[in-house]
């Protein structure tokens, strides 16, 4: 008999709401039923929406940009004593809607996923309710260990994190957490009641089209194009270095291109071999990595936090440039194992030392890619199929726990 699964995302088109597609079209592939509703939006989410996907004057999309600005941050301001709670209305939502599905559907297994604390809370309410049914949080983003409003200071978002963690994983069966927040884990987490619950796991980005992955063909008359695709958030990121790096770069024959969100745009104008693009969707950042020469992934300032991207680009097999802020950055050990990989450390001031090794290795990868059966058995813990299995084992155990 199938098992029927839930999946509670709150941002479809986020890295989060990628890595869950992937997973959840693992699991149809392997026989299981899984079921997908869409609820309204918080109205910051509409908007946002509404900017990535309609073409807009300059004006317009200023006067909009604003309006999520200031929207934001005032519900930020007024839900400063339960964040990350911040609409309890659209929690409700969420929590009406699938509370009707676990009904209508017979739902065996619910996987809420963390990027907004919604699906957390309504995943422990509804297992209350039902506790036959198997709840498995799953974590692309650390609560407790990761990125917060900046009103916190570091000490209160932890403490904060950590009480909403108890409060929505106690009844939990298992807790999908990352490799790269073991270590905080174990640190503040072994008093907990789901402390034995934590089940590791990596980012399921490796997916390769078929089995097959873009040649990497050497292009005699056009620009090497080498492409950053994802968050350019600063200081989250460390923009300024790059630019500084880039800007050392004088040569037409090299073009880099960034694209992303970002809140330092203004930056990029710095380097004339530079080029930046707003977000765009994902299907579109595809299609620009398929045809891009070289990847670049930049360095997270957070042990825990890891960039999903960089197994996107492993599957493609293409050259990768990343940098790295800090010996324990959570991407060197992944990148370290990538034979075509240049890693720049962003405390070296030598900008032109380090422009002249990204030229140097353009030249010295020009045409090569990585053979996708490497990459697929180096990194199994990354595709897809290996958390299904994962999750698979958490279901048969509690079925076995059932008739026992």
């Amino acid at each position: 008999m199938k098992n029927r699964y839930l999946f509670i995302v709150t941002e479809s088109e986020s890295a989060n709401g990628i890595c869950a597609s992937n997973v959840m079209d693992a699991l149809i592939k392997a026989g299981e039923d899984v079921h997908y509703f869409t609820v309204k939006q918080r109205l910051v989410g509409r908007i946002d929406s509404y900017l990535r996907h309609r073409s807009l004057s300059k004006v317009k999309k200023k006067i909009l940009k604003m309006i999520f600005w200031l929207i934001n941050k005032a519900k930020l301001m007024l839900s400063v004593f339960s964040w990350p709670l911040i609409s309890r209305q659209y929690c409700q939502r969420y929590y009406k809607k699938a509370k009707q599905i676990v009904s209508d559907y017979s739902i065996h297994c619910i996987v809420p996923i963390y990027k907004q604390i919604d699906p957390l809370i309504v995943a422990s309410k509804l297992k209350t309710l039902n506790p036959q049914i198997v709840v498995t949080p799953y974590f692309l983003d650390s609560l407790s260990g990761g990125f917060g409003p900046k009103i916190f200071s570091k000490r209160q978002f932890l403490k904060r994190g950590l009480k909403w963690e108890k409060r929505v994983l106690w009844n939990a069966d298992a807790v999908f957490v990352m490799e790269a927040s073991r270590g905080h884990h174990e640190q503040y987490n072994r008093d907990t009641a789901f402390f034995e619950k934590l089940v590791y796991v990596d980012i399921p980005l490796l997916h390769l089209q078929n089995g097959d992955r873009a040649e990497g063909e050497a292009t005699e008359n056009d620009k090497i194009k080498v492409l950053y695709c994802g968050t350019l958030a600063y200081p989250m990121r460390n923009i300024p270095y790059i630019v500084e790096v880039l800007s050392r770069i004088n040569s037409e024959n090299v073009e880099f291109v960034f694209v992303g969100n970002t809140n330092v745009a203004s930056l990029f104008s710095n380097a004339k071999c530079v080029k930046y693009l707003p977000a765009m969707s994902h299907d579109k950042v595809v299609a620009m990595m398929q045809e891009a020469d070289v990847l670049m992934n930049l360095g997270v300032k957070q042990v825990s936090a890891i960039s999903g991207k960089i197994f996107e680009y492993m599957a493609i097999g293409k050259p990768i440039i990343s940098t790295y802020c800090m010996d324990e950055e959570a991407c060197f050990q992944y990148l370290q194992q990538y034979p075509l990989t240049l890693m720049l450390d962003e405390r070296d001031t030598d900008y032109q030392g380090q422009a002249d090794k990204i030229m140097s290795f353009l030249d010295s990868v020009k045409g090569k890619s990585v053979d996708p059966k490497y990459v697929l058995e180096r990194f199994e813990a990354n595709r897809p199929e290996t958390f299904v299995k994962n999750i698979q084992r958490v279901i048969e155990r509690k079925n076995e726990d059932s008739i026992n």
